[in-house]
This record gives C-alpha cells, structure tokens and sequence, in this order.
C-alpha cells in the first residue's frame, strides 16, 4: 500500500491536501478524506455541545476496525 498514510498526522494532512480522495475503504462502503472530516468535525460539535466534553478531556473509543474509529479518532484529536 505505497503512499498511504501511515500514522494519524499523515492522514490529517493528506486529507488536507487532497478532500477528494479516498481516504477509507470498508467493504463497498468509500469515504473520501472531506467525508471523513465533515463527519469527525460533526461528531466533535456533538461531543462538545451535548456532553460538555473539551480539551484535555479523556475519551475511549471502542469499536471495531471499522471508518466509524477513524471518525471517532479525528473528532476527539482535533
């Protein structure tokens, strides 16, 4: 798998440079990177605003290897 990201900073700034790629395959389901971050910028907004969580907060993802983890990691990094 040449050229993927390898670590969570790489993804983040190739999902900057190219929102139109894919960025996860899962099956027949492909998100591009902007569909990843839209729903990580979304699922932070709802962390934030319905849970009062914030910086400096703990969260615990538990799933399977599935997209949802890599929404779930972005949303509670950035």
């Amino acid at each position: 798998f040449k050229g993927l990201p390898r670590n969570l900073a790489q993804l983040y700034r190739s999902g900057m440079q190219f929102p139109d790629r894919i960025g996860v395959i899962d099956g027949d389901t492909r998100l591009t990177f902007g569909e990843l971050f839209a729903r990580a910028a979304a699922l932070a907004r709802h962390l934030s605003d319905d849970y009062a969580i914030g910086k400096g907060d703990v969260v615990a993802v538990t799933t399977v290897n599935r997209p949802e983890w890599i929404v779930s990691v972005l949303a509670i990094t950035s």
